[in-house]
């Protein structure tokens, strides 16, 4: 996923989550090139296999998120925004900012950590890593997406500022 503008401070910490997801996406299909590859030659498959590919799943699905909002990646209806002026566009812009905003510091943020807390003392069954690893990119995607949706509010209102100046 290409980062737009490498002057921007949030691209620098969107590259990092993208080599770092690029990463983990690599760890995965070894993963399960390993367990087809074990399953069909030796009729076996490794136990902690499906967990972990499952757990880099999610993990890959959270930061993918984060990503998508720093990118201006996730699916959208523009037939009737693209008609309105670019001011009503903006202002369409800053209320969808902060309904994510609300819904990263809600649902991902508040309840991801209660998730944690709540699956501390537990471990996975195969690869036996605590239980909250597999939760934990909850409420760390939360984060990211707060700082990039804040960091999207400063740029328009920096844009709508150096615009009325003009």
């Amino acid at each position: 996923m290409p980062v737009k503008d490498q002057k921007e401070k949030g691209s620098t910490l969107a590259r990092i989550i993208v080599y770092t997801s690029s990463f983990l996406l690599i760890i995965m299909t070894l993963i399960i090139i390993i367990r087809v590859f074990m399953r069909l030659s030796f009729n076996i498959t490794p136990s902690w296999s499906e967990e972990m590919a499952c757990l880099l799943m999610v993990w890959l699905t959270f930061t993918g998120f984060a990503l998508g909002v720093h990118e201006n990646a996730h699916l959208k209806i523009d037939l009737f925004y693209n008609r309105f002026p670019r001011t009503v566009q903006t202002g369409i812009n800053i209320i969808n900012y902060w309904a994510l905003i609300i819904f990263s510091a809600w649902i991902m943020l508040f309840h991801g950590i209660k998730m944690v807390w709540m699956t501390r003392t537990s471990r996975l069954a195969s690869i036996r890593l605590p239980n909250y690893f597999l939760y934990l990119i909850i409420p760390i995607s939360g984060l990211l997406t707060i700082f990039f949706l804040l960091y999207k509010l400063k740029n328009t209102h920096r844009k709508e500022t150096h615009n009325v100046t003009r």
